[in-house]
């Protein structure tokens, strides 16, 4: 049980950091929170001001 729910952390570290890749590479988006997606949960808060005019 252990090996599987080490596959699933893994797998969601690595979605996390293509989502974090991914919405820094939006001009003017500013994510909040750490970068690194190891120190992080699978959520990811960002602003984007261009969106609201």
């Amino acid at each position: 049980m252990r090996a599987a729910m080490d596959r699933v952390k893994a797998w969601n570290t690595r979605l996390t950091a293509r989502a974090l890749d991914g919405l820094e590479a939006i001009g003017g988006i500013t994510v909040y929170g750490p970068r690194d997606p190891a120190r992080r949960t699978a959520l990811v808060a960002f602003t984007w001001p261009a969106a609201t005019r």
